[in-house]
Order: structure tokens, then C-alpha cells, then sequence
């Protein structure tokens, strides 16, 4: 499925996975949670109770929803920590 992640003004066009998690993701859009980051990693907890599907490598326990069609890395290091992320239809 075809989603917009949109935050500081930038709107980035991604696409959801199979995985259960990113279902229950569409399943209840538009969420929002606020930006954390790792390095140059962004995440943030959203309002949908999941187990985690696959065991990445992260800061803290994360699902893989889905990924991004555009990575703008410049634009992407302006999100602070903190920063509303939106997750949207497309």
C-alpha cells in the first residue's frame, strides 16, 4: 500500500509492507507519534497495539513497516527528536 509520510513541511512518498504490523498500520490511518532518532535512523511509536514481526537492529524494539520512495537524506536530518511524523494515505 501506498502511504505519505509527512513532516517539517516535507511530504515522503513510501509504500507499506506485508508484514502484520504495517496491515494494522493501514488499517487505522492517519496516525501520528513524535520523531526519535538513532543515528540517521527515524522512528516513533504510533497508536497500534502489535507484536514485532522481525527482529532488526535498533535502539530499541522496532517493526519494519515499510520504506521510503524518495530518501532525501538532507532534508531527513533537519527531523529532531520530538518532530509530529504523520502517516498517511498517498
Amino acid at each position: 500500500m501506498r502511504i505519505m509520510i509527512a513532516c517539517r513541511g516535507l511530504r515522503l512518498p513510501a509504500e507499506l509492507n506485508r508484514e502484520p504490523a504495517a496491515q494494522k498500520i493501514s488499517e487505522a490511518l492517519p496516525v501520528q507519534g513524535l520523531a526519535k532518532r538513532w543515528g540517521e535512523e527515524i522512528y516513533f511509536e504510533v497508536p497500534v497495539d502489535s507484536g514485532l514481526d522481525a527482529k532488526p537492529k535498533a535502539y530499541s524494539a522496532v517493526n519494519i513497516i515499510g520504506k521510503l520512495l524518495k530518501l532525501p537524506r538532507e532534508a531527513l536530518k533537519a527531523v529532531k527528536p520530538g518532530t509530529t511524523i504523520t502517516i498517511e494515505q498517498a
